[in-house]
C-alpha cells in the first residue's frame, strides 16, 4: 500500500512524542487531507519535525531563511537535485503550520506569518542559487561607475502583505538598480542578465516535479503586464509610474514589499513608489475610479456566478482588500497610522477621527474571513460565522461606496462652483 512506510514511521515517532503532540493528532489528521498525504509520503518528516520539537515552538522569519535549503557553492549539476530539496522542505514547513493552526496552538496571525515566511526564504533562496549560476557563466553585473548590481525581488498582492495562506500564489515584480555589463569573460548586459536570472528563478519555484511545486508563480503584476519586459531597471520603472501607472496599480502598490534587496528597493520607493501610491493632497479623481472598479467587480461575480465565493463574492477577501487599501491609498499621507499594508490591520487611525466610527467599526471583523480562507486547504471553515461576517463586510463595502458617491458629489458641486466664480 502506498505510503505505508510514511505512515508507519509517524506512528512510531509519535509514540515517544509529548502528551500534547499525541493529544492533537486526530484533530488534525481529520482536518486536513494536505497533512495526511505528505506524512504517508515522506517517511522522514514526522520524525524530523518531532526530533526538533517544531510542532510545540513559534519560528521567526530568521529561523525560516536559515532552515531552508543552503545554495551549493557550485550549481553545475545539482539543479535537479536542490529543486527536489527545496520542495521537501517546503512540504515539511507547511506541514508544521497546518498542525499548529488545526491544534489551535498559532493564533491567525502567526499562520500567516509563517507561510509568508517561507515563501520569502524560497525566494531567497532560489535568488541565491540563480545569480551564483548565471555569475559563473557570464560575471557579477555591474553599473556603469562598475557598482555591483542586485536583483531586487518585490512581493505583492498578500505575499507583500505578509498574508499569504495554504494555496496563494505569490506574486512579483523583478527590478535591478542600473543598467550596464557583467565583468565576466562573456559580458552580457544587464537587462539580459536579470532576465536569465529571473527565468531562473520562476523555474525553481514553480516547476512541477516528482516532489511538486514550491509555489505558482504570478508576474502579471509588473509594468505593462505579461506584454512587458520580465524585469525593469529602476529608471524605466519610474517612469512607468509616472506615464502608465493606473489607479488599481496604486492600490496594488499600497502592499508592494522587497524580498531581496531591500536597502536598494528604500531608494526607489523614496522616489517612486511612495509618490505614486500616497499622495500629498487628496486627489478627487480617485473617487471616480473606486465606483468604476467596484461596477467591474460587481459584473464579474454576476457574470461567473460567484456569489458564495469566499475570495470573490459580497463580503470576500477581495472587498476587504478593496476597502483597507482605499482607505490606505488616499488617507495616509494624513494619518500615518494608515500605511499598513496587510488586510489584518485595518485603518483604525482614519476610523478614530471619523464621524462614522460606529459603521466603519464593522471593517475591525476582517480576520474571520481572512482566516477561513487561509485553511481551505486544510478542510476546515467555521461556515456559520463566515456567512455572518461576510455579510457584515458587505455591508460595510456598501457604506463605503456610499461615503465615495458623497465625496465625489461635493468635489464636483466644489469644483463647479469655483468655476463659476
Amino acid at each position: 500500500m502506498p505510503g505505508t512506510d510514511g505512515i508507519e514511521a509517524a506512528v512510531a515517532a509519535l509514540a515517544s512524542a509529548s502528551a500534547k503532540v499525541r493529544d492533537s493528532l486526530e484533530r488534525v489528521w481529520d482536518g486536513s487531507d494536505f497533512v495526511a498525504r505528505s506524512v504517508s509520503r515522506d517517511s522522514t518528516l514526522i520524525p524530523r519535525l518531532i526530533a526538533q520539537q517544531d510542532f510545540e515552538r513559534s519560528l521567526s522569519s530568521g529561523d525560516f531563511a536559515a532552515r531552508a535549503p543552503q545554495v551549493p557553492s557550485t550549481s553545475t549539476g545539482a539543479e535537479a537535485e536542490w529543486m527536489g530539496e527545496l520542495r521537501c522542505w517546503r512540504r515539511r514547513e507547511f506541514v508544521r503550520i497546518a498542525w499548529r493552526d488545526l491544534a489551535n496552538w498559532a493564533p491567525l496571525s502567526e499562520t500567516l506569518a509563517d507561510l509568508s515566511a517561507v515563501a520569502d526564504a524560497a525566494i531567497g533562496a532560489a535568488c541565491e542559487f540563480a545569480m551564483r549560476t548565471l555569475v559563473a557563466r557570464h560575471g557579477v553585473p555591474r553599473s556603469q561607475a562598475l557598482e555591483a548590481q542586485p536583483l531586487i525581488v518585490v512581493g505583492m498582492g498578500k505575499l507583500g502583505g505578509g498574508e499569504l495562506n495554504f494555496s496563494s500564489d505569490i506574486d512579483l515584480i523583478f527590478l535591478f538598480p542600473e543598467h550596464g555589463e557583467t565583468d565576466g569573460p562573456r559580458p552580457m548586459a544587464n537587462e539580459e542578465f536579470f532576465t536569465r536570472v529571473g527565468q531562473m528563478l520562476v523555474r525553481l519555484l514553480d516547476a512541477p516535479t516528482a516532489d511538486g511545486f514550491v509555489f505558482r508563480v504570478d508576474l502579471r503584476l509588473r509594468p505593462f503586464g505579461a506584454s512587458g519586459p520580465l524585469v525593469a531597471s529602476f529608471a524605466s520603472f519610474e517612469d512607468y509610474l509616472l506615464r502608465h501607472g493606473r489607479d488599481w496599480e496604486r492600490y496594488a502598490y499600497v502592499k508592494a514589499r522587497a524580498i531581496t534587496g531591500l536597502k536598494q528597493y528604500a531608494q526607489i520607493f523614496a522616489s517612486a513608489v511612495r509618490p505614486f501610491v500616497y499622495r500629498r493632497y487628496l486627489d478627487y479623481g480617485v473617487f471616480e475610479s473606486l465606483r468604476e472598479m467596484k461596477t467591474l467587480i460587481e459584473r464579474e461575480v454576476e457574470k461567473r456566478e460567484l456569489a458564495d465565493d469566499v475570495k470573490l463574492g459580497p463580503g470576500g477577501i477581495r472587498e476587504i482588500e478593496f476597502i483597507v487599501q482605499a482607505f490606505s491609498s488616499f488617507a495616509a499621507d494624513a494619518i500615518g497610522t494608515c500605511k499598513h499594508r496587510c488586510s489584518r490591520t485595518p485603518c483604525r487611525g482614519w476610523m478614530v477621527q471619523s464621524s462614522c466610527q460606529a459603521r466603519w467599526s464593522l471593517i475591525l471583523t476582517l480576520p474571520i474571513p481572512i482566516c477561513a480562507a487561509s485553511r481551505i486547504g486544510c478542510r476546515c471553515s467555521r461556515m456559520s460565522r463566515l456567512i455572518a461576517c461576510r455579510r457584515r463586510i458587505a455591508r460595510a463595502h456598501a457604506l463605503l461606496m456610499q461615503w465615495v458617491l458623497l465625496i465625489g458629489r461635493r468635489s464636483s458641486t466644489s469644483s463647479t462652483g469655483t468655476g463659476a466664480g
